[in-house]
Parts: C-alpha cells; sequence; structure tokens
C-alpha cells in the first residue's frame, strides 16, 4: 500500500522517535481501544499486500535455461568492461606523474651505468692494454666448424609446384639445349655424403646436380627484351669473347635468333662488364643484371628468405640451372640470343645456392678428419697443428674425387702466415692484420679526410664503403 510523501512527516512532527501505530495507541487513550486499531491496521496492511501481488504479473519460467545463463554472463562481462574502463581513465589521469617519475628514475639509472661502465673498462684497461677486437682471438673457447656443422640442422629451400603454365612451356625446350651442365660428379657426391644425419639437405644437393637446381621463381613468366648496359663499350670484344667461351664449355646455349626464340615466353637481362682487380692487362667480368626491369625483374620474382646469401663469383659456374629456368637467363651479344644454363652473376638465389654447396663440401672435409675448414664462397682455409701437406693433399684428393675444379695457382701453404680474405694470418704471434700494402693504401685514402671540414654525400657514403 503506497502511503503520502507527507504520511511519515506529518507523524514524525507530532510524535519525532516514534512510530504511526505507537503514535496511534497513545492517541486514543485507552488500551482496548488501541488493540483494536491495531488489529484494524493489520487487517488493512494484509488486504493491501494481498491486492498487490494480485496486479502484479507472475514472472515467466525460463524457458531456454542456457540462454539466460549466457545472457547473465554478458551482463557480468559489460559490467566488468566499465569497471576496467574507469580504472584506465584514473589511470591515464595520473600517468603524466608516472612519466614524470619514470623520467627522473631514468635519469639517475643512467648516472648510475655510467659510473659503473667507466669503473669496468677502467679495470679492463687495468689488467690488459690488449685491442678489443683482438681479445677473442686468443680466448679459451673451443674451435668450431660453423659451415660444416651448419649442414646438419639446414633447412633446403622450399620447392615450389609447377604452374599449368609453366608445365605448357615444358614441351618448347625439349631437344632445344636447355640440358643440365656440371663438371660436378654427383654420382660420387652422393656416395660419399652416405653417413651425412640431414638427409633431406643432401637430397636436395645431389638431386639438385643432377635435374638443375630451381630459383624458386614465383614472378610472371612474359617475354621481355632488354639492352646491354652501358658498360659493355668498354670492351666489346672482351664480352663477345666470354660468350663464346660460355658456348664452347657447355654453359651457353646458343645462337638463336631474337626474331625467333626458342621458347616463348622468355627474357633477356642486361649484361655489363666489371674489370677485377689487380689484373695487368684489365681482365673483366660478365654480370647478368637480373634486377631488371624494376617491378618485373627476375629477382623480384625469388623470396629473399629462400635464398638469404649475395655473392658473385665464378665459381657459381659448376651450379647447374633448372630447365625451366633457364629461359629466365637470356642474354643478346652482337645480335644473337643465348641462354645461360648454369647459375649466373647478379641473380638472387645463385650465392644461396652455391654456399650451401660449398657447405656441404666442408662437411665432407671434415669428415675424412682435416680438423678446422673455413670458407668464403670458394675460398677455403684449411688449419690443423701438424702436417699441413698431407691435410692439403687430402682436401684436393677430395675436390679431384668429386671432379669440382680448383686453381692449382691459387693453393698457398703450408704454412704460418698466409693471406684470407685480405687479411693477413700468422699463427706465430697469434694476429690478424692488414697487408702492407694495403695499410698504405688506407692512410693514402684518409689523409685528405683529417683536413677536410666538410664534404659531399657522395664522397661520405664512399667513405663509409655504402
Amino acid at each position: 500500500m503506497a502511503r503520502h510523501r507527507d504520511y511519515k512527516t506529518s507523524y514524525n512532527k507530532r510524535c519525532p522517535g516514534q512510530t504511526p501505530y505507537t503514535c496511534a495507541r497513545v492517541e486514543t487513550g485507552t488500551e482496548h481501544q488501541a488493540d483494536a486499531d491495531s488489529a484494524r491496521d493489520a487487517s488493512m496492511r494484509t488486504a493491501a499486500i494481498n491486492a498487490t501481488a494480485a496486479n502484479i504479473p507472475e514472472a515467466p519460467a525460463p524457458t531456454e535455461p542456457q540462454k539466460t545463463l549466457q545472457q547473465q554472463r554478458q551482463e557480468w562481462a559489460d559490467f566488468l568492461a566499465e569497471v576496467a574502463a574507469e580504472a584506465a581513465a584514473s589511470q591515464r589521469n595520473r600517468q603524466p606523474n608516472r612519466r614524470q617519475e619514470r623520467k627522473k628514475n631514468q635519469v639517475k639509472w643512467s648516472r648510475v651505468k655510467y659510473k659503473t661502465k667507466k669503473a669496468t673498462k677502467t679495470q679492463q684497461n687495468a689488467k690488459t692494454s690488449q685491442p678489443k677486437i683482438s681479445r677473442r682471438y686468443v680466448q679459451d673457447i673451443a674451435p668450431s666448424n660453423l659451415s660444416a656443422t651448419s649442414t646438419i640442422t639446414a633447412i633446403p629451400p622450399p620447392s615450389y609446384p609447377r604452374s599449368e603454365f609453366e608445365i605448357s612451356i615444358m614441351p618448347q625446350i625439349i631437344g632445344k639445349g636447355f640440358d643440365v651442365q656440371t663438371p660436378v660428379d654427383v654420382d660420387r657426391l652422393e656416395f660419399i655424403t652416405k653417413r651425412h644425419p640431414n638427409r633431406a639437405f643432401v637430397e636436395y644437393v645431389v638431386q639438385g646436380f643432377r635435374r638443375g637446381f630451381r630459383y624458386g621463381f614465383q614472378g610472371d613468366r612474359q617475354s621481355i627484351i632488354q639492352m646491354n648496359l652501358p658498360s659493355i663499350a668498354l670492351n666489346p670484344a672482351a664480352f663477345a669473347t666470354s660468350v663464346q667461351d660460355e658456348v664452347n664449355k657447355g654453359r651457353y646455349t646458343g645462337p638463336f635468333s631474337i626474331a625467333n626464340p626458342p621458347v616463348i615466353p622468355m627474357r633477356t637481362n642486361p649484361c655489363g662488364l666489371v674489370p677485377k682487380r689487380d689484373t695487368d692487362p684489365v681482365v673483366y667480368r660478365v654480370i647478368n643484371h637480373q634486377s631488371a626491369p624494376d617491378g618485373t625483374s627476375v629477382n623480384e620474382g625469388i623470396s629473399k628468405e629462400d635464398f638469404a646469401t649475395t655473392y658473385e663469383h665464378e665459381a657459381y659456374r659448376i651450379i647447374p640451372i633448372d630447365p625451366l629456368d633457364q629461359t629466365l637467363q637470356g642474354i643478346v651479344c652482337e645480335g644473337k640470343l643465348y641462354f645461360d644454363k648454369c647459375a649466373a652473376f647478379g641473380n638472387r638465389a645463385s650465392g644461396g645456392i652455391f654456399c650451401r654447396v660449398e657447405d656441404l663440401i666442408a662437411w665432407i672435409a671434415i669428415d675424412h678428419g682435416i680438423p678446422a675448414v673455413i670458407h668464403y664462397v670458394d675460398d677455403f682455409l684449411l688449419i690443423t697443428p701438424r702436417g699441413g701437406n698431407e691435410v692439403r693433399k687430402l682436401f684436393e684428393a677430395i675436390l679431384c674425387f668429386l671432379r669440382i675444379p680448383h686453381k692449382e695457382e691459387k693453393t698457398v701453404g703450408p704454412t704460418t702466415k698466409v693471406q684470407f680474405l685480405g687479411i693477413e694470418i700468422d699463427t706465430v704471434t697469434a694476429t690478424a692484420s692488414i697487408p702492407e700494402n694495403k695499410r698504405y693504401e688506407l692512410i693514402t685514402f684518409l689523409q685528405p679526410w683529417g683536413k677536410a671540414r666538410k664534404c659531399s654525400v657522395a664522397d661520405y657514403d664512399h667513405l663509409l664503403g655504402t
């Protein structure tokens, strides 16, 4: 039963601190009358409650308990989200003060680190005056053959399935010189690597020599004819001689007519000449620029992650390329069309393929008892405490067994002092230094910079080697 808004107030004014019913008993004056009034009031309240309950519709029983439970959970989640939002807003309001405190702490911590670093450096300098860059060479750390051991856990590049369009091109290249060409004896390579634990890696290399390594090209195969680079004009005769030499060795197929190519689609890449260092008369190396044209080049169709090395070296020529990918390596010389059948200079995948092969050769050398092998591309450094002549003969015997070409005139040692990658290594003094002639060239080059007050961006990039 609803009360009037002044009901309680009026009784409180008359009888402060008492209920309306106690006030009613006081006002009647007789106990009997008070009891009667109380009974009447109780009866009136009961009737009012019953009437009110009769007017309130009964809540229907939930027909879908699971749905009701989800609704309750959603309401609870919304409530928690509101609480979290309020907490985040409160946190943002206090953020400036915390930033200031953090900045002060950073300043204090920087001072502590500077003092600690300075004290540590002073302590190290007190122990030794040896340059930091050369300390690691005399540390007592067990040596490791990283090139060889990396083959144990190496993962071969992915083998992408050929598309229907690529399969349709295959019949065009049959009988036109697009074959696999390599001097390596694949059967002997397979035999000598039977004990290698990483069979997937060995199988990748062996099958690559048998069928041709694939570049993993995933771009559009379209016909593109490009002009050679201006550097060809340095010595056109040297370019023509180089192309003919590749044809004679079976590493180029051709010549073909540009107007009537042996396969469609095909593409040609710009060629250029780069003079080799320290050659007199000058000897030029032919490069195949496979990063042109921008947007549709061969290199842009090859994943950087699959082949993460970028070397350029003549030794690539022992690596045969898949016949279908050979159609991506066309060149034009004196108006004639040729196709390169081996790993080309300038291709993104060539370095990665070649280094996997050389890593496997390093493993073979270790497996045959050579204690330490280091290689950079095809430059190998063999390290042994004794028996240098025997180690050299063993390594050369491995190369001859696999029929991997090597130049006898470039072989040095055994010796205690040798130049490797431009660094002079002396095992007697345990030092690695720059050769005297290169040191003189470097000092001569840097002398003008000691007096320079400004420089151009191009000169600065040249100084940094970028």
